[in-house]
């Protein structure tokens, strides 16, 4: 399991600092499994700015939902800092394994450099990849989900906005087609210079 000392945990508190500091709320006994979906989720998410190509983060969110299946088996699993704790999370908490294959799914999105092209995509994608990790944290916790898909489409629309100078350095846009044109904004017109 993760400690608090573990660079896993040091990466989430620097990278997913809100995520991070919620789970100090869990009982003690439930953070290394929580610090285990965050460290798995932050794996990932990051998928996109760790490789050149769109195909080289398909095989890296391959190795992913080979590391998945191989938590749910009941084989030995693969030696890494993260996919190691993220097992043991799992068979210690009953997650649910379709929650993380639709996080995996969704991060898939990622790689795709073209906007959502409705509202209805980029709620699709806030729901597999936020609420789906919320779900899992739940699980953890032995706690009802009915707030989950909510919670999870808010914290993934206000992380995108947050996020937007940081996409718009790349020339990447999360705002959907169908909301540019209601807004007038043409392709250029988002990231063009005030």
């Amino acid at each position: 399991m993760l400690s608090l000392d573990s660079p896993a945990v040091e990466r989430i508190r620097r990278h997913d600092r809100d995520r991070f500091l919620a789970t100090l709320f869990a009982p003690a006994a439930h953070r290394p499994a929580l610090w285990a979906l965050l460290a798995f989720n932050l794996e990932v998410a990051r998928v996109r700015e760790t490789v050149t190509q769109p195909m080289l983060g398909q095989i890296r969110l391959a190795w992913w939902r080979e590391a998945v299946a191989e938590a749910y088996g009941d084989g030995p699993v693969r030696r890494h800092e993260v996919a190691t704790p993220l097992a043991e999370a799992i068979r210690a908490h009953a997650i649910r394994r379709e929650r993380l294959d639709a996080l995996i799914d969704g991060r898939e999105r990622d790689l795709d450099p073209t906007p959502p092209a409705t509202m209805d995509e980029l709620l699709a994608y806030a729901e597999a990849t936020s609420t789906r990790l919320i779900e899992a944290q739940l699980d953890v916790l032995g706690a009802d989900s009915a707030v989950a898909g909510p919670a999870g489409i808010a914290w993934a629309l206000i992380g995108l906005m947050r996020a937007v100078p940081f996409h718009a350095a790349s020339y990447r846009s999360w705002i959907p087609d169908d909301v540019a044109g209601e807004a007038g904004l043409g392709a250029d017109a988002r990231f063009a210079p005030s």
